[in-house]
């Protein structure tokens, strides 16, 4: 195999491509050129427009313009965007009783420095920014960047990624510095496939007093929810004040959370007040159904009617880790807890977490009855409670291991309730369940010796308006350690205004670097790769490494195939990691009566010698390639070829990470070598290469050409 680096790349790097500006004003006049001295003078004219890329669109600042904005026939690239935002003195305001801005079937934009009002919730009828992929062919677009806006009174999402034709979805969406609230939800990606929306980024965003919808049967009024998506960030934001209208007993609202995902990261925010009106749920913070390999780290949850940090729910959930967060007070209604698991929990870790619970909560720490339980780890928490709440309540313990926690009561007693037992002493509940073996302590919480006081109700303010020209430094992250509760704030503290420039500027397209794990973790490397296996026929193939895997680090499994019929892959688990299904990075893709498909887990909990095994709907003559790395993070981008396509090669893909690890693999012969810069093994039909690449780029994996072959390549980014 062997790589191809796009001289795009380079070219991105010099002077970008400048398309055409276009100003509109409500003094100028659509039969103008649309120049900054002769303006259009309303949306009508720019929706009948069709803009390449590189183009630009300002809207005169301080005037409202009647909405709503449609792109179905533009489009932009990732490196020449369409822009829509303002000019001159202040922030234009789109107003609209539908959507506010929609991106249909298109991409790349660059949406900043606009006020998007939907004039009342209960009477509009439409989203503030609504960007919808319902391409036929599992088309995949982006990117689109929405920057230092501000939403309200819609009566759906604020901003709304929908995917809703198979896997038709987006990739690369960024928003930043923005404000919504007063929408039924704040902003929320929903697909019709798991994993079709991905690489999202959220940062320094508020969504406040978004209320959800009375009656409505599913869950409303979230702050930032995010469904169907393989890869996102949400940091340095900030949810309260959501959920006073919902009444869904199917489910709550949350401040911020995820289902139906996977590799998600949620750090550095904080989530108050929020509340599941007359019915359930109002967390914090939510891994809820279907959610994997995710992370909840550094965050701030406090006052909440849910939980602080829930986590668990029906499907395939685990691998997650909930670590180094602060819950103060939250529960304050239906029995919750300030961390709690319920359904289905496999694998998951729950560490160094503060915890600050009084009634009405139920506990600390609650671990619901009828919870499916395997491996949940709780190590190194600090659970702070008063009155005579239970400090943990186990009402469902097999598969609980608790280790390393501090547990206090205000009065200096304790008080765990496990499986229907109440243990007055830590040393009796050791010694009659096993927990904690001498290693949990009963002695008050450093550095803080008093419960802290409830949270107050926020005193309303006004939302911030957005500035003219977005301040791109963002706001420093919190010290990550855990430290003492600071005294709740009432309200989010806005982003200074600066003063608007009176003469026209172009946005500058943000750049958002997700903030990187205090501690370091390891640079990409390859730890073991065993032979790959001969044919075996089989409903249940498998692979085996031949030596132990270490916990933290990745797994990647080819599986492939000779085969017309109509035979799938039903999952992929090894025996280690139990009943956590292996997420798809490559889904089955078959050509040439031959099929093939990559899977993989991240944050492993490390084995001897697992066995890793795909479990097919009938039994085929399979090999399975099974690769151990350190150093990956999530699932970047993939791409499929056969030899339809002409030469033996993977096709190409373009990388959005400059740290990637490339897996290219290729059934139909056997290769006779590698190429440089590619590290390869061989199979008897089946071969797999990876490469470790420290710049982004377009690569292909080129291969000795088969006459029939089905080829596929993921690129995982490192951490």
């Amino acid at each position: 195999m062997k790589i191809l680096l796009s001289l795009g790349l380079s070219f991105a790097l010099m002077t970008q491509l400048k398309g055409a500006d276009y100003y509109v004003s409500t003094s100028g006049s659509d039969a103008n050129p649309g120049t900054q001295a002769l303006p259009w003078q309303t949306i009508s004219k720019v929706n009948s427009t069709t803009f390449g890329a590189g183009d630009r669109i300002f809207f005169q600042g301080g005037q409202t313009f009647t909405g709503p904005l449609i792109f179905a026939a533009s489009a932009g690239t990732s490196t020449n965007p369409i822009v829509i935002g303002s000019y001159g003195i202040g922030i234009a305001t789109i107003s609209s009783t539908g959507d506010g801005i929609d991106i249909t079937d298109t991409q790349g934009f660059l949406i900043s420095s606009l006020i998007l009002n939907g004039g009342n919730q209960s009477t509009n009828t439409g989203r503030g920014i609504y960007l919808l992929n319902d391409l036929t062919g599992n088309v995949t677009l982006g990117p689109v960047s929405i920057n230092n806006v501000t939403i309200s009174n819609f009566k759906y999402e604020g901003i709304a990624i929908y995917g809703l034709n198979g896997s038709s979805g987006w990739n690369t969406i960024t928003i930043t510095n923005s404000t919504t609230y007063g929408n039924r939800d704040g902003i929320q990606s929903y697909a019709a496939a798991n994993g079709a929306i991905q690489n999202v980024v959220i940062d320094n965003v508020v969504a406040h007093d978004n209320p959800g919808t009375s009656g409505y049967s599913n869950p409303s009024g979230s702050g930032i929810v995010l469904g169907q998506v393989n890869g996102a960030t949400i940091q340095r934001c900030i949810a309260y004040g959501n959920g006073a209208r919902s009444s869904s007993t199917a489910g709550g609202p949350v401040g911020i959370w995820c289902y139906d995902s996977s590799n998600v990261v949620i750090q550095y925010c904080e989530s108050y007040n929020n509340t599941g009106g007359s019915s359930v749920d109002g967390d914090g913070f939510d891994l809820d159904i279907n959610t994997s390999y995710s992370i909840l780290r550094y965050n701030y949850s406090h006052g909440n009617t849910g939980a602080g940090y829930l986590f668990g729910a029906a499907g395939t959930v685990g691998g997650n880790l909930i670590e180094n967060n602060v819950s103060q007070n939250d529960g304050l209604k239906n029995g919750y807890a300030g961390i709690e698991a319920w359904g289905t929990v496999a694998n998951d870790k729950v560490d160094s977490n503060w915890v600050f619970a009084q009634s009405p909560a139920s506990a600390g720490i609650r671990i619901a009855s009828g919870a499916m339980v395997t491996n949940l780890q709780f190590r190194n928490n600090t659970i702070f409670v008063t009155g005579n709440l239970p400090i943990v309540k186990g009402d469902t313990v097999s598969g609980v291991t608790c280790s390393g926690n501090d547990y206090w009561r205000t009065d200096g007693s304790f008080l765990v309730s496990w499986n229907g037992v109440q243990y007055t002493s830590l040393n009796a509940w050791e010694t009659a369940t096993g927990q904690e073996a001498g290693t949990g302590f009963n002695e008050p919480p450093p550095w803080l010796l008093s419960m802290p006081s409830p949270t107050p109700t926020p005193t309303p303010t006004p939302t911030p308006t957005p500035t003219a020209t977005p301040t791109p430094t963002p706001s420093p992250s919190p010290t990550p350690t855990p430290i003492p509760i600071p005294t709740p704030t009432s309200t989010p503290t806005p982003t200074p205004t600066p003063t608007p420039t009176p003469t026209p500027t172009v946005t500058p397209t943000p750049t958002v670097t997700p903030t990187p794990t205090p501690t370091p973790s390891p640079s990409i490397a390859f730890v073991q790769s065993p032979a790959i296996a001969a044919l075996t026929a089989s409903t249940t193939p498998s692979a085996t490494f031949a030596s132990d895997t270490t916990t933290g680090n990745t797994i990647i499994a080819v599986v492939s195939w000779f085969s017309s019929g109509s035979e799938t892959i039903t999952n992929v688990r090894d025996n280690v990691n139990g009943a956590i299904n292996y997420s798809v990075a490559v889904p089955l893709y078959r050509a040439q009566s031959r099929k093939i498909a990559i899977y993989y887990l991240n944050n492993i909990t490390g084995g001897t010698t697992p066995t890793i095994t795909a479990t097919l709907s009938n039994a085929q003559s399979v090999q399975i390639a099974i690769h151990e790395f350190r150093g990956i993070n999530a699932l970047d981008t993939t791409h499929t070829n056969n030899n339809g396509y002409g030469s033996a090669t993977t096709g190409s893909i373009t990388t959005t990470n400059a740290n990637d690890l490339l897996i290219g693999a290729i059934l139909g012969g056997t290769e006779t070598g590698s190429e440089s810069g590619w590290n390869l093994k061989v199979g008897s039909n089946l071969s797999v290469e990876y490469s470790i690449v420290s710049s982004t780029g377009t690569y292909a994996a080129t291969f000795t050409p088969p006459t029939t072959y089905v080829a596929a390549i993921a690129s995982f980014k490192g951490n």
